[in-house]
């Protein structure tokens, strides 16, 4: 249990540090909805509870609002879109994820297991945009199906998807204003 820097009481898991610790078959393997995907371990900071998200008005669907954790703000990504998933669930864990360009989070129901995977890469269609699929291969984890995702291709989408609705409202000074503090959506 920790604290962000409101004062609030955040539950909060630490990862260690797991490029130094595990190699890249290592993967987190968590539900949202009746579906199971796992991201590689490395790239996972820590565990959070979903509490503190504020929706971001007008932002698309895959933008599931912003937070604030240990004293910075991240974007807060949804896999609600997925037609597999098809309705919105509850904020119940937030998955930080690290990348390049800064820490991001995705909404999760519940995480199984960080563990080896044995990945197949025939990728199945799990379409989010013209031409991508974020699904890059499947595997199967104390008998669930688990669909393999390619993180820095949701982040990707995210980003594409936040300009273009930014764009078709004329840029307002709001949205300017979140696009330019979303620097973990950079390209």
């Amino acid at each position: 249990m920790g604290q962000d820097n409101s004062g609030d009481s955040v539950n909060t898991t630490m990862m260690p540090s797991t490029s130094r610790t595990m190699d890249q078959t290592a993967y987190c393997v968590f539900r949202r909805g009746a579906v199971w995907f796992a991201i590689p371990a490395c790239v996972l900071r820590r565990v959070t509870d979903g509490a503190g998200l504020v929706a971001v008005p007008g932002s698309p669907q895959v933008l599931a609002g912003i937070c604030h954790r240990q004293g910075e703000f991240l974007p807060v990504l949804s896999l609600d879109p997925l037609p597999a998933l098809n309705t919105r669930h509850g904020n119940t864990l937030m998955l930080v994820v690290e990348d390049l360009d800064g820490n991001w989070g995705l909404l999760v129901d519940e995480i199984k297991a960080l563990a080896r995977l044995d990945v197949s890469h025939s990728p199945e269609s799990v379409p989010m945009g013209p031409g991508s699929s974020l699904v890059i291969g499947w595997a199967t984890f104390d008998g669930d199906v688990v669909r393999v995702l390619d993180y820095s291709l949701l982040r990707e989408i995210a980003d594409r998807e936040l300009s273009s609705a930014q764009s078709r409202r004329g840029a307002p000074a709001a949205a300017e204003c979140f696009q330019s503090n979303l620097t973990s959506f950079d390209s």
